[in-house]
């Protein structure tokens, strides 16, 4: 009877040490668990509404306008922070008088260039003299009054002289393009000191003032 006793006691240990075992690992496990406290939720009105501007950044939502040209700025009205634009509206001129000057001389000078060999193609007797002297030459060796070696030569200076003439017509006709080419870089430099709005917009924040100098790249306005 005593042992019975004794092995029952034995069992109730045991099972009171497992069962303090088993709470202190949910008391453990409960402790690293977040708890969600679930609700119902009622249609009702809302009360103690807070009005505010919310300003959301997405992508393309804010454009950083940078200038393709350097030189002093001599008029920037439209930046001017909160103030709207359009697209292609111009928003700031840089100092374009020296520009201006040198594309005004250089096709005064191209002119005056253009119009000097106009008059020397003219009156110019180097053709002429030439070509008469070529005729002749082939008269005189048609009456076999002439060499064929003077003929050949009365030939060879004719054609020298073409040559030369159509070699100073191709010349003058690079220096146009050259001209030419030199005139739309320094125009698309002019449009870059006056640069416009890619798109529609309102100014957020202004990076120039009037009479500031600014380089190549530069951030003009966002």
């Amino acid at each position: 009877m005593p042992e019975k006793n004794g092995n029952r006691n034995v069992a109730l240990k045991v099972v009171a040490v497992l069962l303090v075992l088993g709470a202190a690992g949910w008391l453990a496990l409960s402790s690293f668990r977040t708890a969600a406290i679930v609700a119902i939720v009622k249609r009702g009105a809302a009360v103690d509404i807070v009005t505010g501007s919310v300003v959301v950044h997405a992508s393309g939502d804010v454009l950083e306008l940078k200038s393709e040209a350097e030189g002093r700025v001599v008029w920037c009205d439209p930046l001017v922070v909160g103030r709207s634009f359009k697209a292609d509206d111009e928003i700031m001129r840089l100092d374009t008088e020296e520009l201006d000057r040198e594309i005004k001389q250089a096709q005064s000078d191209f002119d005056a260039a253009t119009e000097r060999r106009k008059i020397e193609l003219n009156n110019d007797p180097r053709l002429q003299l030439a070509k008469k002297a070529l005729e002749e030459a082939t008269r005189y060796h048609e009456r076999h009054d002439l060499s064929d070696q003077d003929f050949e030569k009365a030939t060879r200076d004719f054609k020298t002289v073409e040559t030369r003439l159509e070699l100073e017509s191709f010349d003058q006709t690079q220096a146009k393009t050259s001209f030419e080419n030199a005139q739309a870089a320094r125009k698309r430099l002019l449009a870059k000191m006056k640069p416009r709005a890619p798109v529609d917009g309102t100014v957020e924040g202004v990076k120039v003032y009037l009479g500031a100098l600014i380089s190549k790249g530069a951030t003009i306005a966002t």
